[in-house]
């Protein structure tokens, strides 16, 4: 009788129990389609336009951290920035799209290939420092 008393007081507990916030901003995170597009001058002007998508019926999501990358044939980063998309506004299934002009190294103007990810929000990252998480109160 105990361990059933045990058990069903253990699914209460873990029923009951409040989702992780920073798990709810990850899974956010995640449900915005980004789209890149990029020139590039031989002297190293650069201009970025990202189009954000927001792929939910509803968010919350303020901000959303990410990397711009440069990239050589092996796929080595020649040139990184990190930007802070700023999502206020974005409706249902809406979009939304920045520009930034940023000046890259001379050996990154002949890349390859180029993307955006999100910046990375695992355990031994800096995510607690990226805008949307900071944003959680502890």
């Amino acid at each position: 009788m105990n361990k059933i008393l045990a058990f069903c007081i253990v699914l209460m507990i873990v029923g009951c129990s409040k989702p992780d916030p920073f798990n709810e901003v990850r899974a956010m995170r995640r449900n915005v389609k980004m789209n890149l597009d990029l020139a590039v001058t031989s002297a190293g002007d650069a201009t970025f336009e990202v189009e954000a998508q927001n792929l939910t019926g509803g968010m919350d999501l303020q901000d959303l951290t990410v990397f711009i990358r440069l990239l050589d044939g092996d796929q080595k980063v020649l040139f990184s920035t990190q930007k802070v998309l700023n999502l206020t506004g974005v409706g249902n299934y809406g979009f939304k799209t920045f520009e930034y002009k940023e000046t890259v190294p001379l050996e990154a103007v002949n890349y390859e290939f180029y993307d955006i990810i999100l910046a990375p929000d695992n355990e031994g990252s800096d995510f607690e420092s990226y805008k949307e998480f900071m944003r959680i109160g502890r």
